[in-house]
C-alpha cells in the first residue's frame, strides 16, 4: 500500500468539489475555507466547479487537481454521492503523486474506490466546511486536533484538557492509532454507547464509510475480505440500518470481514419532538440491534457499537488501507505500519 507524505507547512494544497458545488446559501465556505487554510500557513488553490456541472466536467477539474501536485485535496462539496465519476478518475495519476485524500459521507465510495484503484492511503474525516474558523458548524477541538495531527504528524493538544488530549490521535504516542472515546468516557454523547466484547483482537485494513457508501460499494462487487469496517449513518433508524447491512451480506463477501464496527447512528435533531432520539438513546434497543447482527453474522465475526468516527461530536480521521489491530473490548485500533510515507 503506497502512502503519502506527511503534510508540511507551505505546501500547495487544493480545494475541491467533485461532487458539484455546495449550495448557495453555504457558499461564502469556500472562502472562508481557503482563508483558513492560507492562515495555517498553506498554500491554498482552488480546483472547484462553479455550477451544476456534468460529471466530465467534475472528473476533469478533480484530475486537474490530483496532477497538479498538491499534497492534500480538501473538498468543500456537497452531500451528493460521486459514483458518476468513478470510472472517470485518473487513479494512475493519484498513485504517482499520492496526495492526502479527506472525505466522508456522501464521499464514501470515492474515498474506498481510490484507495482500491490507486493502491494510495486516504483519509476519511471531516470536510474544510466543517473545519475553518467562520464555520456556520464548526467541529469541536477535539475533532479538529485529531484531523491536523494524523496529516501532519503532529501532536497537538492544545487547550483540550487531560482527559481529551489523552484520547486524540497523537503521532508520539507509544502505540500508534485510534482511541475509542466512546468507551473510555461513555457519558460524552448520550446517542452513542460502546458494545463491545469482554476480550479479544481482529486484524485486518482499516475501511471507514458511510452506511450509504457502504451500500453503493455493495453494487460495485466492492471486496471487503480481511477488512475491519467502520460504518455511520444519520437520521435512520436502527430497524432501517438493520436491513442495509444485511442487503449488503447479501450482496458482498461481507462473511469474510475481519470486524464490523457500527461508529454510530445519529440524529441531526436534539429538540424535544424528534421521533428518532428517544430511540437510539434507549439502550434495551441498541443493545438488541448489536445482538440481531451479531446473530445475523452467526458469530462468526465481531460485530462493534459505539466509535469516534462520521457524523458523531467527536470523530477521529481515520486513515483507509492501514493494516491495523482492533481491540475488541475498547474498541481502540492499533496501527500495524507507518500511515506515511
Amino acid at each position: 500500500m503506497l502512502k503519502p507524505k506527511r503534510l508540511e507547512r507551505k505546501s500547495l494544497v487544493a480545494l475541491v468539489n467533485p461532487t458539484g458545488k455546495i449550495p448557495e446559501k453555504f457558499s461564502s465556505q469556500e472562502d472562508y475555507s481557503f482563508e483558513y487554510l492560507k492562515k495555517g500557513g498553506y498554500n491554498p488553490k482552488k480546483f472547484l466547479v462553479n455550477s451544476e456541472a456534468l460529471k466530465e466536467e467534475r472528473a476533469e477539474i478533480f484530475n486537474s487537481a490530483i496532477k497538479s501536485c498538491a499534497k492534500a485535496l480538501f473538498p468543500v462539496g456537497n452531500s451528493k454521492g460521486a459514483t458518476d465519476i468513478l470510472n472517470l478518475i485518473d487513479y494512475e495519476e493519484f498513485s504517482k503523486n499520492k496526495p492526502l485524500f479527506i472525505g466522508f459521507s456522501s464521499l464514501s465510495t470515492l474515498l474506498a474506490k481510490i484507495n482500491q484503484e490507486s493502491n494510495v492511503i486516504v483519509f476519511y474525516g471531516p470536510h474544510m466546511v466543517f473545519l475553518n474558523d467562520k464555520s456556520s458548524f464548526r467541529e469541536n477541538k477535539y475533532t479538529i486536533a485529531s484531523f491536523w495531527n494524523i496529516l501532519t504528524g503532529d501532536s497537538y493538544a492544545k487547550n483540550l484538557g487531560s482527559e481529551l488530549s489523552d484520547k486524540i490521535f497523537r503521532s508520539g504516542n507509544e502505540k500508534l492509532g485510534l482511541k475509542n472515546i466512546h468507551y473510555y468516557i461513555p457519558e460524552i454523547d448520550e446517542e452513542i454507547k460502546f458494545e463491545g466484547y469482554e476480550s479479544g483482537f481482529a486484524h485486518g485494513k482499516i475501511l471507514a464509510s458511510s452506511l450509504e457508501g457502504l451500500e453503493e460499494l455493495s453494487e460495485l462487487e466492492y471486496n471487503l475480505k480481511n477488512k475491519i469496517v467502520i460504518v455511520d449513518s444519520v437520521e435512520i433508524n436502527f430497524d432501517e440500518a438493520f436491513c442495509k447491512i444485511n442487503k449488503i451480506k447479501e450482496k458482498t463477501n461481507a462473511l469474510e470481514m475481519s470486524a464490523l464496527i457500527v461508529a454510530s447512528l445519529k440524529s441531526r435533531s436534539d429538540k424535544k419532538d424528534s421521533k428518532l432520539l428517544p430511540e437510539l438513546k434507549n439502550d434495551s434497543k441498541r443493545k438488541e440491534f448489536v445482538m440481531s447482527l451479531r446473530k445475523m453474522f452467526k458469530n462468526n465475526i465481531p460485530i462493534l457499537y459505539g466509535f469516534p468516527s462520521g457524523h458523531g461530536r467527536y470523530k477521529l480521521t481515520i486513515p483507509i488501507g492501514i493494516e491495523s489491530t482492533l481491540d475488541l473490548k475498547s474498541g481502540d485500533i492499533y496501527f500495524k505500519e507507518s500511515i506515511w510515507d
